[in-house]
């Protein structure tokens, strides 16, 4: 009777491997996948032109067919097709696209929250992304908003922008003290790209400046919300070691102890009054050479800070922020944008087109109100 519950037991279990998901279920074999590289985040534009020269049979269905696929997943599109349905000459498509980054390196660690640069691929900044067609006309699409009443709204102070900065210099493979300088086979807690390694042992070059960080335009009132702060920082040499990370006038970030081999996945926050109200931060990390150590190497895989902004650019032709929003919409006051006839793009719960009125000559400095749904905007010039 033993062999014969052995295997009844393998029968009984084996859906359940089975059932795993693989990341390719949005695929329908019955349609045909066209792809394209995505190197660069931003708003995209794919013309009748480009399609009609990857030899995309476009007269053998109607635009509203049209899908568009990234990261394993459908994404919202508009068409521009002068309302007859199909794509013709003059014709295009816009789109919202990322770069590849460690969105899927992840799921090659145990714990995803393990690794240690989500901004910087473990393998490729470059991204497919796939065109096809099916028979339906419900398929993903940007709405078009058409409220333009901007004074019954009331503008929202800021925005939340994010400046960053990833490294690329030194791959860090994280190990133990026990091994002895030998890496897993496995992706670890704080594995990734980082920068060349720096010793801070008799303060020979363990410091980081960054003077070229700047808070532009920051908001700073009784209502703002704090910055938020993360990093990851691996250290590569064994004994103890000691990091301080400030910001503004010498205030402390993060200071910390630790010994061996250790990835360290820095948290926190602060008031944006700390830091000066022309945007500078005077944001340093220190290898301080107190634990009497021989060397105390560290490599440092990336930082973040996500602040409030006032919606003011500084010219730029492209700015890509969040809205922290309670109501349907809120109305955005924007300013300096070096933008003609630009498009935006809200990526909240119901994905939008907005308009943006009052921008018409990039010299002139140009500003612009914009109705807005809660959620992530990507703003272009197309």
């Amino acid at each position: 009777m033993k062999p014969i519950l052995y295997i009844v037991f393998l029968i009984l279990i084996a859906p359940k491997f089975f059932s795993q998901q693989f990341g390719n279920e949005w695929i329908d074999y019955g349609q045909s996948y066209y792809s394209f590289n995505i190197y660069q985040s931003g708003i995209h534009k794919i013309d009748f032109s480009v399609l009609q020269s990857a030899g995309i049979p476009i007269q053998s269905f109607s635009s509203d067919n049209i899908q568009m696929f990234g990261r394993q997943n459908e994404i919202p599109i508009f068409i521009e097709d002068g309302g007859d349905g199909s794509i013709d000459n003059g014709d295009y498509i816009l789109f919202y696209a990322e770069k590849n980054d460690g969105w899927l390196d992840t799921s090659l660690y145990d714990n995803p929250e393990w690794m240690g640069n989500p901004k910087y691929s473990l393998y490729n900044d470059t991204i497919e992304y796939f065109f096809t067609w099916n028979n339906l006309t419900n398929n993903k699409r940007f709405n078009i908003e058409t409220d333009t009443d901007y004074n019954s709204y009331t503008p929202s102070e800021y925005v939340l922008f994010e400046v960053f900065e990833s490294f690329n210099d030194l791959y860090n493979e994280s190990v133990s003290c026990s091994s002895s300088d030998v890496s897993s086979s496995f992706y670890v807690e704080g594995e990734g790209w980082g920068t060349a390694i720096k010793n801070g042992v008799n303060n020979s070059n363990g410091h980081w400046d960054f003077p070229s960080l700047s808070f532009e335009n920051v908001f700073q009132n009784f209502n703002s919300p704090d910055i938020q702060y993360k990093s990851v920082l691996i250290a590569k040499s064994a004994g103890a070691h000691h990091t301080k990370h400030t910001i503004g006038n010498n205030h402390i970030l993060f200071d910390s102890v630790f010994t061996c081999y250790t990835s360290v996945f820095i948290e926190n926050s602060f008031s944006p009054s700390l830091v000066s109200p022309s945007g500078s931060s005077n944001f340093k990390i220190d290898i301080i050479d107190d634990q009497g150590a021989a060397t105390d190497v560290q490599s440092l895989n990336y930082w973040s800070f996500v602040y409030p902004r006032t919606p003011s650019f500084s010219n730029s032709n492209y700015v890509d922020f969040e809205v922290i929003n309670s109501t349907t919409k809120v109305r955005l006051d924007m300013s300096n944008l070096n933008m003609t006839n630009p498009i935006m793009f809200s990526l909240g719960s119901v994905p939008a087109k907005i308009p943006v009125p009052g921008v018409s000559s990039p010299q002139s400095s140009p500003s612009a109100s914009v109705m807005h749904k809660t959620g992530e905007s990507k703003a272009a010039a197309p």
